[in-house]
């Protein structure tokens, strides 16, 4: 049940975005959203429909393995699924596409990437190299 998006005309990064921008976005945000719920479900019917006969230890080495992987999948993915959520909120009050950190306008390109991102490419970098410190 894919639906595709249309893509809209884009406008200059300086310039609001358009009625058609925002709701590509929030289409896109809401079809990430979906498609990552259903990966979440998926890989939580997975966990437990693992084999739990006792194979030698190789065997359980790896099971572990795959179910810890599977774990950190999930945890991964729940984390993306708050960061889309986040952002769709911030349609309603007018705040999508603002760089929290900064309060100016995150580039079209870097939205079209990722629409859930909450900073400017640079205020990011910023960021990081805090964080490295």
């Amino acid at each position: 049940m894919s639906t595709a998006i249309a893509e809209p005309s884009w406008l200059e990064d300086d310039e609001d975005m358009s009625r058609e921008e925002l709701d590509f976005y929030q289409t896109s945000l809401h079809a990430a959203r979906e498609r990552i719920i259903a990966r979440i479900r998926n890989a939580r019917a997975s966990l437990h429909d693992t084999d739990d006969s006792k194979g030698d230890a190789v065997d359980m080495a790896t099971d572990m393995l795959e179910y810890n992987q599977a774990v950190q999948r999930i945890a991964g993915d729940e984390r993306t699924l708050r960061e889309i959520d986040h952002a769709i909120g911030k349609f309603s009050k007018s705040e999508y596409g603002i760089c929290e950190g900064t309060d100016e306008i995150i580039r079209r390109k870097r939205l079209k990437l990722q629409p859930w991102t909450r900073y400017s490419l640079e205020y990011q970098e910023e960021l990081e190299l805090e964080r490295r410190r």
